[in-house]
C-alpha cells in the first residue's frame, strides 16, 4: 500500500486526514448527529474544545443532543 507523505502523520496517529485539523494540536473533539439529509444521510457537527477539556466537549454534545434529539437509527438499522 502506498501512503502519500501528507497522510503519514495522520495515519500514524490513527486519524483520517479530514479530521487532522483538531487532532494535530491534540484538541479534544466530539461529533454529534443533528439531523438527516433528504436522502437519509446523517448530518452532524464536530465540537472542538480546549486542550485537556474532553469533558467540556462531551457535556456540550449532551446539550446539542438534547436540543436536536440525538441519534435516530436509519430505516432498516439492525444491531
Amino acid at each position: 500500500m502506498s501512503v502519500r507523505r501528507e497522510n503519514m502523520y495522520a495515519l500514524s496517529r490513527g486519524t483520517r486526514p479530514a479530521s487532522r485539523g483538531s487532532n494535530l494540536p491534540d484538541l479534544p473533539a466530539t461529533v454529534v448527529p443533528i439531523q438527516r439529509s433528504e436522502t437519509g444521510l446523517p448530518i452532524g457537527v464536530q465540537i472542538v474544545g480546549p486542550h485537556l477539556e474532553d469533558r467540556t466537549t462531551i457535556a456540550f454534545a449532551g446539550l446539542v443532543e438534547r436540543e436536536f434529539g440525538g441519534f435516530v437509527p436509519p430505516p432498516g438499522y439492525r444491531e
